[in-house]
């Protein structure tokens, strides 16, 4: 993950992502190969802080490499953020 200002670049494993949205991996065993704190959820942590998904790009993984990665990039959005 990267910060730079209003923008946060987030990156995954496609074959965990595919793995979970196949239903052979559990919840629990995705956020663990995404690094997440037991109990904790980054992606609803930005969504708390008014971040929204605003693009979605895939890397091809090197010949060296068994493994693509999803980038997503998080952009603050006023809407998705709590009055105050």
């Amino acid at each position: 993950m990267t910060s730079t200002g209003n923008d946060i670049t987030y990156r995954m494993s496609s074959r965990a992502f595919q793995d979970f949205l196949a239903g052979r991996i559990t919840e629990e065993q995705f956020r663990h190969f995404l690094g997440d704190a037991e109990g904790g959820s980054t992606v609803g942590r930005f969504l708390d802080q008014g971040f929204m998904i605003s693009e979605i790009t895939f890397e091809k993984g090197s010949v060296d490499e068994d493994d693509d990665t999803l980038v997503l990039r998080f952009s603050k959005d006023p809407a998705a953020q709590s009055f105050e």
